[in-house]
């Protein structure tokens, strides 16, 4: 995602879709936080076949280039043999260029 030049302090959205191509099985993500960018929602749950809008928003609070990648983890859950509960771990990992300048 580009954002260009933005002034230091003010904001900038943009908005991505992510899109979950099973026919059968629901898709949980959890977005890692980057320095002047803020994802939302962070996390969340696309059901099958359809796609989820997330927004990104860029506030410089500096000069300068501040080019990043925003890490999107998609989860899936896990049993252990002696827990009863499903826990969530990490099944795959997607990255979205970042591009800015404060």
């Amino acid at each position: 995602l580009d954002f260009e030049n933005c002034i230091v302090d003010c904001c900038s959205c943009k908005e991505f879709h992510l899109c979950n191509d099973s026919a059968s099985l629901p898709l949980e993500f959890c977005c890692h936080q980057q320095a002047h960018y803020k994802c939302s929602p962070m996390r969340g749950k696309v059901n099958p076949g359809e796609k989820f809008t997330l927004t990104v928003l860029f506030q410089p609070r500096q000069l300068g280039c501040l080019d990043s990648s925003l890490v999107i983890d998609v989860l899936g859950p896990y049993v252990l043999p002696q827990q009863k509960d499903k826990n969530k771990i990490v099944v795959h990992t997607e990255t979205v260029e970042l591009k800015g300048t404060g």
